[in-house]
């Protein structure tokens, strides 16, 4: 035992309760009584010895235990025994590892959702079926999930599904509507084999996403400022495409008319603090009666969490909606814009589909008896531009792409014009260990910084 004494009569002070009294001071290497906060020792500690404040100033030297002479204090926190991963690391104040902190999720819910996220959720049925999920109620396809919804406005609200564990196996497929974004949250692993569908389906729009324009020339929704694509306008007879609903990326102009432009494309949003939310809805082709294409709706708000770990080799899809063509030679409306997916673990493997691209837009209608032009289509999940729909005469305008990495396309200039395309939406990736293959469209957006408390 490497001691310093100044006499040999302090070795029997030092082992009684007055040795703090008596001077006592040890050096660097183990316990350092007279100064607890002393230069961290960096020895190789030796099995099963906690540090200690006494010695080592709370783990301060990073290692889990000290070298000869052993510490007299045990290890306060119990971090150094619960092999907590690198990333993570020690919460020191309540002995325990850190916990992943996803984006939106405030402090005090997440500890509420660590005592009350029980369920072990897996659905993994023999045979295919699809599990509809309204993001306005509690209910996970017979799960019980710990809830919590957040408001926000202008919104979209935030819907949070917490479990234990969740598991979406190879046969089943959820289908995700209703108001609210989604944030889906598990306290340990996440596993997608199967089908998760929060996209718009023509007027329908994702959980969380905007409502396309409905009636001739009405502007598409959006939950930020010029977001929604403006709906055409009308001159004599002739009717000019509604313009797409914008994403992360703008949407595209719908087609012009002879002098009456078609609709402007919705405008994304510059660099802003994370708001989960869908695409904006395609503005509505100039028409009258009702007969103007309506605009696509747009993509859903869809967040995966996953406390260690998240694998995808399903298919993940919050694409923007097609614009319906017009009726009885009016004009197609614009396409919807893609949604927002964003994934949160330690480590994401990914092999599977992920895909927020924007709707294609409707077709004008050739002439006064085409009583249903093509409808553009829905965002697909896939790397390929969603397609405007085909005119059936000259008179007619085609709608345009959708966008992708690629962007979108403006609709087709006629008597009769398509609807523009809507722009494609966003795939963010956070997890300090990430395995991206597969299908991503568009490009997914990378960080390895996570927040944890």
């Amino acid at each position: 035992m490497h001691v310093r004494f100044a006499a040999s009569f302090r070795l029997l002070l030092c082992a009684l309760p007055l040795a703090l009294a008596a001077g006592c001071s040890f050096d660097g290497s183990g316990i350092q009584l007279l100064d607890a906060w002393a230069a961290p020792d960096a020895r190789v500690d030796l099995p099963g010895q906690g540090d200690g404040l006494l010695a080592d100033g709370s783990d301060r030297d990073g290692l889990p235990t000290d070298s000869l002479p052993y510490d007299l204090s045990p290890d306060l926190d119990g971090c150094a025994s619960l092999g907590c991963q690198a990333a993570l690391g020690c919460n020191h104040k309540e002995g325990r590892c850190n916990r992943l902190k996803p984006l939106g999720l405030n402090d005090n819910d997440l500890m509420a959702l660590y005592s009350k996220a029980t369920d072990n959720c897996d659905l993994s049925p023999a045979e295919g079926q699809t599990y509809p999920i309204d993001s306005t109620k509690d209910d996970f396809a017979g799960c019980t999930p710990y809830t919590i919804v957040y408001t926000s406005s202008p919104g979209p609200n935030l819907r949070v599904y917490a479990f234990e564990r969740l598991r979406i196996g190879p046969a089943a497929s959820l289908r995700i509507t209703g108001d609210n974004a989604v944030l889906i949250y598990a306290k340990r692993t996440i596993v997608i084999e199967g089908e998760v569908d929060a996209s718009a389906h023509q007027s329908t729009p994702g959980p969380g996403g905007a409502k396309g324009g409905e009636n001739d020339g009405d502007d598409g929704d959006c939950w930020f400022p010029d977001g929604g694509g403006k709906g055409g306008t009308d001159k004599s007879t002739k009717d000019s495409g509604g313009g797409g609903g914008a994403g992360s990326q703008d949407g595209a102009k719908g087609g012009d008319a002879g002098k009456k432009k078609g609709g402007g494309g919705g405008k994304a949003q510059g660099p802003s603090p994370f708001v989960l939310r869908g695409g904006c809805g395609g503005g509505a082709g100039s028409g009258s009666d009702g007969d103007g294409g309506s605009g696509g709706a747009g993509g859903g708000g869809l967040h995966v969490a996953a406390n260690e770990s998240i694998a995808v080799s399903g298919t993940i899809n919050v694409g923007g909606g097609g614009g319906d063509g017009g009726s009885y030679g009016e004009a197609g409306g614009g396409g919807g814009g893609g949604g927002m997916l964003v994934f949160e673990s330690l480590s994401v493997t990914f092999s599977g589909v992920a895909a927020a691209n924007g709707g294609g837009g409707g077709a004008g209608a050739k002439d006064q008896f085409d009583t249903d032009a093509q409808d553009g289509e829905d965002g697909r999940p896939s790397t390929s531009q969603a397609l405007g729909g085909t005119s059936k005469g000259s008179n007619g305008g085609d709608g345009g792409k959708g966008g992708t990495d690629l962007k979108a396309e403006a609709g087709e200039t006629k008597w009769n014009a398509g609807g523009g395309g809507g722009g494609a939406g966003q795939i963010r990736v956070r997890a300090p260990t990430q395995q991206l293959n597969g299908v991503i469209s568009p490009s997914a957006i990378t960080k390895t910084a996570i927040d944890k408390i």
